[in-house]
């Protein structure tokens, strides 16, 4: 469970070494995981989500308006997909999670270290989730 939250904290706030720590557990296990993988269901949820980042969608705005837009990303089952909502007034966010806020939502979709533009709408997206 520690090497599966680490490697996501890694992926939300950009840090490498959280990356990096969660790569060298990964593969300390990686023979046995191989020899025994339903014996270890949250390392091999980690391998594969090592291998494929998720999908993180951060929510700006405020924070009553912000309750459609999580209803949306709830209505699917979307295991690759980490979304946190920002708060309005967030400080001394890290770089990866700081984004400009506005009076109205919005969302930041990244893939990687590759981010869309934001998106104004909830239809738009749902869109880019597909």
């Amino acid at each position: 469970m520690a090497v599966l939250q680490l490697q996501r904290l890694g992926h939300l706030v950009g840090e490498a070494r959280y990356l990096h720590a969660a790569e060298r557990a990964l593969s300390l296990f990686a023979h046995e995981i191989g020899r025994v993988p339903h014996a270890f269901p949250t390392l091999v949820s980690a391998l594969a989500e090592w291998r494929t980042p998720p999908t993180i969608v951060s929510l700006t705005g405020e924070s009553d308006a912000l309750g459609p837009w999580r209803a949306e990303l709830a209505r699917a089952y979307r295991p690759d997909l980490i979304a946190v909502s920002l708060p309005f007034d967030a400080t001394g966010l890290p770089p990866a999670l700081a984004r400009p806020a506005g009076s109205t939502p919005q969302a930041w979709v990244c893939r990687g270290p590759q981010c869309l533009p934001p998106i104004a709408t909830i239809e738009r997206l749902a869109a880019a989730l597909r």
